[in-house]
């Protein structure tokens, strides 16, 4: 079986419809078969998920430089604040305050 996955049904219409898009309308066993497909997505399993929340790491206090930049051991979430005690290579790679991906994008 697949990896289970989270797609768009508004995105699975689309494509669809695209697919189809040229073929006569009055071609019946082409419109049954939209219908079907349609179909297939509305009776699809829908699950609970939030958007992802992309933040970034910010230093608050360093405790000396290296090459000329400032090494921080102190970081606070750019979304909730959450602060974190470590180096740059101990941070998560997720807030484990709100849950923020923090990947450097905002």
């Amino acid at each position: 079986m697949a990896k289970e996955r989270l797609i768009s049904a508004n995105e699975l219409y689309r494509l669809i419809e695209e697919e189809f898009d040229g073929v006569c309308v009055y071609d019946v066993e082409s419109f049954e078969a939209v219908n079907d497909f349609q179909s297939i997505v509305d009776r699809a399993t829908t699950v609970d998920a939030e958007p992802v929340r992309h933040g970034t790491w910010i230093g608050l206090e360093y405790d000396g430089y290296a090459d000329g930049n400032p090494v921080y051991d102190r970081w606070e979430c750019s979304k909730c604040g959450c602060e974190w005690s470590g180096e740059e290579d101990t941070l998560p790679n997720y807030c484990p305050d709100c849950g923020t991906k923090m990947d450097g994008e905002e």
